[in-house]
């Protein structure tokens, strides 16, 4: 037993000092890769990552693995998982740039970093201050740095009116699918109640806990996010079951809600995510019994989409 615990000690130590020369070789590296390139930023995108590969499209601090995709490859088929990692001085045709946080002081981060990912833009772009924070494959327990400061608690956004074009399309094909299916039957008004409900919660999650991230209000489709467009190709492929097209829908309502929102905080009589109630909002009978929150979101969202798969129309 003695000598397992001293052998696991000595593997502990090992690993930290392994990941501390990986993290200096790293900054080392893409150092001179910022010199070398200078104003050179690659044709990788950063609005091209998918959900799967987390934590999405913006990575918070040094993260090794997050870089962007190139739009060319998807154009021939080969997915951002699948597109090699693009190596300096190399023939290679592939990601060639970062969307994490520490690309900042790297001068290597993508064209649309700044438009994709506002929320990582706190680091001054003439500091030469490395992040402390990295990203790697090893189980062992991050070691603390004293000298890290706390990250800022996140504020919430200005109340915009207004909805993404993704969340508008995501209505409208919901309130279609439910009109094909039970427009000529007496469940048709009790459906579009249920609609009304799913669309309050989620409007109010729109306007007042959503991050300041691309697609902006009021923009319109692109073209850029091919991830949602290909799951919208999805949806409205009338050669596929009605039931098909609803597990879409219903998939691509929680990888929107997993994205763009987060649990903002109930302010005075202006809602959150939270699932609170202030007292000026409880003496408010507009609003009363009705506690947002993400969870619940997620759930509704969910139950509405399996009822009108599973109820058949008269």
């Amino acid at each position: 037993m003695i000598i397992i615990t001293c052998y696991s000690n000595v593997a502990a130590i090992t690993t930290r000092q392994d990941d501390k020369k990986l993290k200096t070789s790293v900054d080392d590296t893409r150092r001179q890769i910022g010199r070398t390139k200078m104003n050179r930023h690659g044709a990788s995108q950063c609005s091209l990552r998918t959900e799967q590969m987390t934590p999405g499209q913006c990575c918070p601090g040094t993260d090794l693995q997050c870089y962007g995709c190139n739009p060319n490859l998807i154009e021939l088929g080969i997915g951002c998982e699948d597109q090699k990692i693009q190596k300096l001085g190399s023939d290679i045709v592939g990601r060639d740039c970062f969307c994490d946080s520490s690309c900042i002081v790297f001068r290597d981060c993508c064209d649309d970093h700044a438009e994709t990912c506002p929320e990582l833009q706190t680091i001054p772009p003439n500091s030469t201050e490395t992040v402390s924070s990295i990203t790697t494959t090893s189980k062992s327990k991050p070691t603390k740095d004293p000298n890290t400061t706390k990250e800022p608690k996140k504020t919430r956004p200005p109340f915009v009116k207004g909805e993404s074009w993704i969340l508008k399309d995501l209505l409208k094909e919901l309130k279609l699918m439910i009109k094909e299916k039970f427009g000529n039957s007496s469940k048709f008004p009790q459906m579009m109640d249920k609609y009304d409900h799913i669309r309050m919660f989620m409007l109010n999650a729109e306007h007042n806990c959503r991050y300041l991230k691309f697609p902006y209000v009021g923009k319109a489709n692109d073209g850029t996010l091919a991830d949602y467009n290909n799951m919208f190709n999805k949806i409205r492929n009338d050669q596929s079951k009605i039931d098909n097209r609803l597990g879409h829908l219903d998939n691509t309502f929680k990888k929107y809600i997993k994205r763009y929102y987060y649990t903002a905080a109930t302010q005075n009589k202006r809602m959150g995510c939270d699932g609170m109630l202030s007292e000026e909002i409880q003496r408010s009978e507009d609003i009363k019994g009705k506690q947002f929150r993400i969870n619940r979101l997620f759930r509704k969202v969910s139950k509405m989409i399996s009822k009108v798969i599973r109820r058949k129309a008269e």
